[in-house]
């Protein structure tokens, strides 16, 4: 039995393997090992890189917006509301983190940018944000959309609360009013209660989103990986107190590896369901083959007698119909041969049954190779054949009748090694006017086959010959 195709789906349903989930688990604990490693060590003063910022900052923002990209062409194919709810929170973070980079004090090498309190407090928001959104997308709930404008519809409504929620953040942070973070000679104002309070958040939505997700499909798993990183990226800056320290360096490292993670899964587990699309298509294409064979089959089944693969009599009507209404209204004539094979009881008798179905299937045989390739031969019930003759009157379907007879004639039929006698009889019509309907055509030839049998058999007659001919 043909496997049917395996319908394709988005990111947020598809299953994560076992290998996907270890990839993912030792991503997580190689990094959670290095910040364990990195931490004592955060507040070491390094050599100033001032292009590294700028660079993870660039890094990040490509990151995000290529995985918001991705999601949100995921989310229209499958119509999921929750990818949309994800692709939003990509998207803002791409906004939030373009920010904190243009005010980030030095953070270019022109050394532009505006005072640290500012850029603390976009990348508060910047995590907070992320973390967030992540909660939502836990928490909304599966399954496609009933259709596109639905989809679409809450699909704005997500992508309209997003940018609240950047204005309202973007809005704080440049009023002033916040508490300042960062003092005089650059050192972290509440850094242990701000660290440790943003790394219980983070850590509690993680374990929310976990419990909720549970690891089960491909984006989940990854998505788990961001998390951790947003953790271990707060354990490692609040380790830093203040800049170009070990763990200043390492924290933003962290991040982006996490944000890359999720960015290249995507992107390969995108590939692997444009490859499984592309191997359902040609497996359906194959199948639709399949189908039109198997329908071909039918139809030739239906058509065509089992024994002899001549056409049977529906077909042959059918054929007749169309030779009738075309002489209805272009009066070009056609003809029918009416053939019935002599004494076939007597050789079913003596042969058996078998032996009747091997000569009956000879005769179709001959009758095939005689006829025209215009011409169109059935067998019309037990031992009687049919031949319509399109485009021929009456003298051509006399000269095909007698070119029947001489192809049964020819050669003796042989079955089991025994020479069988064989013989039949041919009755002629052409339509004419006075067919009121094709029934009328028939039974005139049946007439002039049934004429044939009383006049000695092993001849044809034409309907419309006189009685002593």
């Amino acid at each position: 039995m043909r496997e049917e195709p395996k319908v394709i789906e988005s990111l947020g349903v598809v299953a994560a393997s076992r290998a996907s989930r270890m990839k993912a688990a030792g991503l997580i604990a190689a990094l959670t090992l290095a910040t364990l490693v990195i931490a004592p060590m955060g507040q070491q003063r390094v050599v100033i890189m001032r292009g590294f910022l700028p660079a993870l900052l660039a890094l990040g923002l490509l990151g995000d917006w290529l995985t918001g990209y991705l999601l949100w062409g995921q989310a229209q194919a499958g119509r999921d509301r929750g990818l949309a709810v994800l692709a939003a929170t990509y998207f803002a973070t791409g906004i939030l983190v373009a920010v904190n980079a243009w005010v980030f004090p030095a953070a270019f090498l022109s050394g532009s940018g505006r005072p640290g309190n500012l850029a603390g407090w976009v990348w508060i928001f910047w995590h907070v944000a992320f973390t967030g959104g992540l909660l939502i997308y836990a928490r909304t709930p599966g399954g496609r959309a009933r259709d596109e404008a639905e989809f679409l519809w809450s699909a704005r409504l997500v992508f309209l609360g997003a940018l609240v929620v950047v204005a309202v953040a973007l809005a704080l942070a440049f009023s002033h009013a916040l508490p300042r973070l960062i003092g005089i000679n650059r050192r972290y104002y509440m850094p242990v209660r701000f660290v440790v309070l943003l790394i219980a958040f983070l850590l509690a939505a993680l374990g929310v989103f976990v419990a909720q997700r549970r690891w089960r499909t491909v984006l989940d798993t990854w998505l788990s990986v961001a998390l951790a990183t947003v953790a271990l990226n707060a354990v490692l800056i609040g380790s830093a107190h203040g800049r170009y320290r070990m763990g200043w360096y390492a924290g933003p490292l962290v991040s982006v590896v996490g944000g890359l993670s999720v960015v290249v899964a995507c992107v390969f587990e995108v590939n692997q369901l444009y490859r499984r699309l592309i191997e359902n298509s040609a497996s359906m294409a194959d199948a639709h083959a399949g189908l039109l064979a198997a329908n071909s089959e039918l139809t030739v089944m239906a058509e065509h007698d089992s024994l002899t693969q001549l056409l049977n009599r529906r077909a042959l009507d059918a054929h007749l119909a169309e030779g009738f209404a075309a002489y209805r209204q272009t009066a070009v004539p056609f003809s029918l041969l009416m053939v019935d094979l002599d004494y076939f009881k007597a050789i079913n008798d003596h042969l058996g049954h078998l032996g009747g179905d091997a000569i009956l299937t000879q005769v179709a045989r001959r009758l095939t190779q005689a006829v025209r390739g215009s011409d169109v031969i059935g067998r019309y019930g037990g031992e009687e054949f049919a031949v319509y003759l399109p485009g021929t009157g009456l003298p051509g379907a006399r000269a095909v009748g007698l070119k029947l007879l001489s192809a049964v004639r020819a050669e003796p039929f042989v079955y089991g090694g025994r020479v069988v006698p064989v013989t039949m009889s041919i009755g002629v019509a052409t339509v004419s006017d006075s067919d009121t309907a094709l029934e009328d055509l028939v039974q005139r030839a049946d007439r002039a086959l049934y004429r044939a049998k009383r006049r000695g058999r092993d001849r044809q007659v034409v309907s419309g010959d006189a009685p002593g001919l």
